[in-house]
């Protein structure tokens, strides 16, 4: 079951009641404590709003390794979001530190990283986690991919939808 479906599950009542919104939160957050505890990091998946906002994923946690959160956007689907994610969260866990503009072999097509320079506008969850308020936001990298054809967004005939994959500073989440 995707986390959506078993939190709408999980809420059950009015969910502008207090009492039932605080239930809510407080599974939330054992989720991803619990989860934090057992693998190092979590991962929030928002889905994308066709013709809007695309989905992004990013990773909740990995402050604890002295590393900014990782985020991707335009992988609609939270299988390839979360294989990704979880690929580079092993290699930080493993000692590995990412920095702005460096490329990084994957499983799949490489991934570049980016300062992300707005991250308490995307990050909710990761700062609420660690109690950070959005002016004084924990760090986060975008983890930048080329299209099938191995071409970047900011190179010529990249192939991509506009508005898919946002450059780092001009997404909102």
């Amino acid at each position: 079951m995707c986390r959506k479906c078993e939190n709408d599950a999980r809420v059950s009542g009015d969910p502008n009641d207090p009492i039932v919104l605080q239930q809510f939160w407080d599974q939330e957050y054992a989720w991803y404590r619990d989860t934090i505890n057992k693998h190092g990091w979590a991962i929030q998946f928002v889905s994308g709003s066709p013709g809007e906002s695309p989905a992004f994923a990013y990773t909740v946690g990995l402050t604890n390794f002295a590393h900014s959160e990782l985020l991707v956007i335009g992988l609609d689907d939270q299988a390839s979001a979360g294989s990704l994610l979880n690929q580079l969260s092993r290699r930080v866990r493993d000692g590995e530190q990412f920095r702005d503009g460096q490329e990084i072999a994957t499983s799949g097509p490489p991934v570049r990283m980016f300062d992300v320079p707005n991250p308490g506008e995307i990050i909710f969850i990761a700062n609420h986690f660690f109690g950070r308020p959005r002016f004084d936001s924990l760090p986060a990298l975008q983890a930048v991919y080329p299209d099938a054809h191995g071409t970047w967004p900011w190179e010529p005939n990249y192939h991509l939808p506009p508005g898919r994959q946002p450059m780092p500073g001009t997404f909102r989440g």
